[in-house]
């Protein structure tokens, strides 16, 4: 296994925002910065698979009375319309990477966007059918660097050089996927359905602050 855990093997259905190739080539150089002398116990998530998990639909790692695909078959068109409501009162905004955080079993990039993740995830639970298994409040905006394929053999090190990084990546998002995810963690995925945020900026949400479930 490349993690603690056994990866899930069952698909899932993510909404998402997708990291464009300029912020890729950012994060990959704080992904080389932060693993030197780690990088056997650390899992890189390559450039394709890098994303923010907006909302875990029907998630990989939660158990479901029923076949995720069939429950997708059901849920899918009016997860879909809803998305596409979401997108006509949303406005485009930027995602503003600036910290990054260890836990036990990823290191994770962090992100402040003047809490418009936060609303969708809102919305999206006051509107989609939902799955009582899937109903969750992430509390964190972030894109996941590395897993761990084994305990750091220096924790504490790791630990102060993930704090003391310093950067500033900044993502647009104008638009919102959901993705069927075949190969976890996103590593092979197929997109479903496309929604563009359409709203003039000043009718945008209203948001609070740093609006993932942990990696």
């Amino acid at each position: 296994s490349l993690f603690y855990a056994t990866p899930p093997a069952e698909v899932a259905y993510n909404v998402q925002v997708l990291i464009p190739p300029g912020p890729t080539r950012e994060f990959a150089a704080l992904q080389r910065e932060v693993a030197q002398g780690e990088e056997a116990c650390l899992w890189t998530c390559p450039g394709h698979a890098l994303h923010v998990s907006v909302f875990n639909l029907i998630a990989a790692a939660r158990t479901y009375p029923r076949d995720k695909e069939a429950l997708w078959q059901e849920l899918g068109p009016r997860c879909r319309a809803g998305l596409d409501e979401i997108g006509r009162s949303s406005a485009p905004y930027a995602m503003t990477f600036d910290a990054l955080m260890m836990t036990d079993q990823a290191i994770v990039a962090l992100a402040e966007d003047g809490g418009a993740t936060a609303a969708i995830r809102r919305a999206i639970l006051e509107t989609f059918p939902l799955p009582p298994e899937s109903r969750y409040d992430p509390q964190i905006v972030h894109v996941t660097l590395f897993r761990f394929r084994e305990p750091p053999r220096h924790p504490r090190a790791l630990l102060e050089r993930v704090e003391s990084v310093r950067c500033r990546i900044v993502v647009p998002v104008e638009r919102l996927l959901i993705r069927r995810e075949r190969v976890y963690p996103s590593l092979e995925t197929d997109v479903v359905h496309e929604t563009p945020l359409q709203a003039p900026a000043c009718a945008g949400r209203r948001h609070s602050r740093r609006g993932a479930e942990s990696a």
